[in-house]
């Protein structure tokens, strides 16, 4: 296996509060991370109160009721690649473990999420200043290059040293990363359905070179 390590400042964990590289040797001693549990329960409250704010007054068609168990299933994804052992090990000693979780945040679980917000969660949010910032985001060209940056600034050596050192930045990279996936995915999945690109054979050309051909 490939060994990835990095030194944490002062050479120990102070408080497991999220996953970060550590000096240690690895041990399958369970590790309680508390801002992941925290941040699961913000994103699923967050939904829960949009969810019965923004709900319309007519039944709900079938899709709609599978919304929510999609949400969860995205969510739960993000969980368990992010909280041990999973996300120690991608942290600080396994290339291979870093991999898995970036792939799990952009093509599985970032997509999931996105399947399960309905269009009436952006009803409100048309006549807002940053609408047209959005628009212009869905764009494939434009979400394609900006998911490839996120991509290629975030596995630099500079980066990653810096971030996976310490537990605020290894916060940061997996929110960049989560947002990265979801942005790569606007053009296909939107909640907002009349940004989604109405071309099938476009969206099918635009996913295999923004998530497959440029990457490697």
């Amino acid at each position: 296996a490939t060994v990835w390590r990095r030194s944490v400042p002062g050479g120990g964990r102070l408080m497991q509060w999220w996953c970060t590289a550590s000096s240690e040797p690895w041990s399958w001693a369970w590790t309680p991370y508390q801002g992941i549990w925290l941040s699961v329960a913000v994103v699923a409250g967050l939904y829960v109160r949009a969810w019965r704010r923004h709900r319309p007054d007519r039944p709900l068609t079938a899709v709609e009721r599978r919304m929510p168990w999609w949400f969860a299933s995205g969510v739960g994804l993000l969980w368990l690649v992010t909280d041990w052992p999973i996300g120690a090990l991608g942290a600080g000693y396994l290339a291979s473990m870093h991999m898995l979780q970036f792939m799990v945040y952009t093509l599985i679980a970032a997509p999931l999420v996105m399947i399960g917000i309905p269009s009436w969660f952006l009803d409100g949010a048309r006549a807002k200043s940053w609408w047209p910032s959005f628009a212009t985001l869905s764009k494939p060209v434009v979400a394609g290059i900006t998911f490839n940056v996120v991509l290629l600034s975030t596995h630099s050596p500079f980066v990653v040293d810096l971030a996976r050192a310490n537990q605020l930045g290894s916060f940061f990279m997996d929110v960049v990363w989560l947002a990265a996936g979801m942005i790569l995915w606007l053009p296909l999945l939107n909640p907002a359905r009349e940004l989604r690109h109405p071309s099938l054979a476009v969206q099918a050309l635009y996913l295999f070179l923004a998530s497959g051909v440029f990457p490697m």
